[in-house]
């Protein structure tokens, strides 16, 4: 097992340069309310919380209802800030908890990843920044109400920085090479030279590995990396296993 850790360091510092990395993420929610409150609406930079000027998103009346934004790679994540409807129905938006996780889901309640932070009272027309209880590493940012309500909101922005910490690589498969539809290939000099690059390159969640049982590379092709698009999982991002001497498939290990 293979473990890329970060470097700790003091979160003052660090808040005062962090970006909304959410901003024109991809976004979704459980269902749309109309075909004009889209979840990609919550990410558009607009915090116009007037509901009329078409810049909220908005779930039906649905128990369990959520909201997520996939980062598009892996972010320490500090802070999230929420903005709601302002024009009216204050009180819809409380009682909703904001989760990150590595992985993506769409059943809630979930042990998915961490909780950053839950809100049991309204918030201000100005928005709300929520700190996570402590910095958590992950791809994916949720907002889950468990009542049976209208999910409304008019912006998330996340604060976070990009991180090489990806958690560990466990050896899933000897003399085997997992293919997906997008693969990159490069030379390594060593196991852990590979593990690295999976770790700095987004959606990378698993590489193959060659090596002899000397561990002398055979060919200049010795690391593939296995890339998952958006929303996509890395179960089902796997199309085949095949078998194959002196190769053998990493996948990451969520915690």
């Amino acid at each position: 097992m293979i473990s890329i850790g970060i470097l700790a360091v003091s979160v003052l510092p660090v808040l005062i340069a962090l970006q909304n990395v959410a901003l024109n993420k991809p976004a979704r929610q459980i269902a749309n309310l109309t075909s004009s409150t889209v979840a990609s609406n919550a990410v558009d930079g607009d915090t116009d919380g007037n509901w009329a000027h078409g810049s909220c998103s908005s779930t039906p009346d649905v128990v369990n209802t959520w909201w997520q934004v996939d980062l598009m790679g892996f972010y320490i994540v500090y802070s999230v800030e929420v903005f709601r409807r302002t024009d009216c129905c204050e009180e819809n938006f409380q009682n909703f908890e904001v989760r990150v996780s590595l992985r993506n889901t769409t059943t809630f309640p979930t042990s998915e990843g961490q909780q950053c932070a839950f809100q049991n009272t309204t918030i201000p027309a100005t928005g709300a920044l929520l700190t996570c209880s402590r910095p958590i590493t992950g791809r994916y940012v949720t907002v889950y109400k468990p009542a049976n309500h209208y999910l409304t909101m008019c912006e998330v922005k996340v604060y976070g920085e990009r991180s090489h910490f990806t958690g560990l690589y466990s050896l899933a498969h000897r003399n085997s090479r997992a293919v997906v539809p997008s693969m990159t290939s490069l030379s390594a000099s060593s196991l852990l030279t590979c593990a690295t690059r999976c770790a700095k390159t987004s959606f990378c969640f698993a590489f193959n590995f060659m090596k002899t049982s000397s561990g002398t590379p055979l060919h200049s092709v010795t690391c593939e990396l296995l890339n998952n698009g958006t929303f996509v999982d890395f179960q089902e991002s796997i199309t085949s296993l095949v078998q194959k001497a002196n190769w053998t498939v990493y996948v990451l290990k969520y915690q």
